[in-house]
């Protein structure tokens, strides 16, 4: 896990702490963690990092990061407007209703 000057250890703590490696992977990290102090603290390094700054309580793992991420980097995600939502919409849809009937008036009286 360590490289030649930690840069791969730090990496794969990155990794392991915003929970982006396998199942099986995360567990060999979290042994190896529980057997090894500077491990843990890199840990630890990782978790104030990742709390301070995506301003999110942490707990450990948690499906909530990635969101905080996304949030952090691209802003709070914009609704969309249903299609046809709204005065415009409404109009269309009454002025649709009306033609319907109109066709089905004629149909019914023969006035065409």
């Amino acid at each position: 896990m360590t490289g030649a000057n930690g840069f791969s250890a730090n990496m794969k703590m990155g990794e392991y702490v915003l929970g982006l490696l396998s199942e099986a992977e995360a567990a060999e990290i979290a042994h190896r963690i529980a057997q090894d102090a500077e491990l843990a603290a890199l840990e630890g390094a990782w978790i104030d990092v990742v709390s301070g700054t995506l301003d999110v309580d942490w707990t450990g793992r948690a499906p909530h990061l990635l969101p905080a991420i996304e949030r952090r980097l691209f802003g709070a995600p914009q609704r969309k407007r249903a299609m046809g939502v709204g005065p415009f919409g409404l109009v269309m849809a009454l002025l649709a209703i009306l033609i319907l009937k109109a066709l089905v008036m004629i149909d019914i009286f023969s006035i065409w």
